[in-house]
């Protein structure tokens, strides 16, 4: 529309939009999804999107595990930092990285 809207419309009625009026949330803090894990010893069979309640039992001679993840900003892909840590007798951080997955 010439006042910068946009309109849609189908058989049901009509929809305007007013793109201005959409702020970019930068600063947003957004959960992580892990989205997929993969072993190099066995298929695993996960499902499609948000395995964040998901269990995995790993057999002792399991190996390979890669876990991938995201935080679902596709349009800030590049300012997303993500950081995890094991936890255990003996607890290891990691340095914030850029990277999606973990092996």
């Amino acid at each position: 529309m010439s006042d910068g809207k946009i309109a849609f419309g189908s058989q049901k009625g009509f929809t305007i939009l007013q793109p201005e009026r959409f702020n970019d949330q930068d600063n947003v803090t957004t959960s992580t999804f892990i989205t997929d894990a993969s072993l190099l010893s066995q298929p695993l069979e996960l499902g499609i999107g948000s395995i964040n309640d998901s269990s995995l039992l790993l057999e002792y001679d399991d190996v390979g595990l890669t876990i991938h993840y995201s935080d679902m900003r596709f349009k800030k892909t590049s300012a997303s930092y993500y950081q995890y840590e094991l936890k255990g007798d003996v607890s290891v951080v990691y340095p914030p990285t850029k990277s999606t997955e973990v092996t």
